[in-house]
């Protein structure tokens, strides 16, 4: 499954709902791949982080350093690609 912002915009009860169904989804087996941009949904709920380089690089630097002390297997890939149009 993948998603991009699953919790976006949705008030904290729904984001919530959302986040847990989606626990229970990757407990049940199935792969779940999705796009966080709030550090603490990250640090709640992500078992592995990918950072795509960008240009905010203290923003990845923290983060970083949150997941490395939550215990979470980070990476910041290297060569951000763009898809071919389609």
């Amino acid at each position: 499954m993948l998603l991009d912002g699953p919790a976006a915009e949705l008030d904290p009860a729904a984001a919530l709902a959302i986040m847990r169904l989606l626990c229970r989804t990757a407990d049940a087996g199935k792969t779940v791949v999705m796009v966080l941009h709030a550090r603490d949904m990250v640090l709640a709920y992500a078992d592995r982080v990918s950072v795509l380089r960008g240009e905010d690089r203290p923003a990845r630097d923290a983060l970083a350093a949150a997941a490395a002390a939550c215990g979470l297997r980070y990476g910041v890939d290297p060569t951000p690609r763009l898809l071919p149009s389609v």
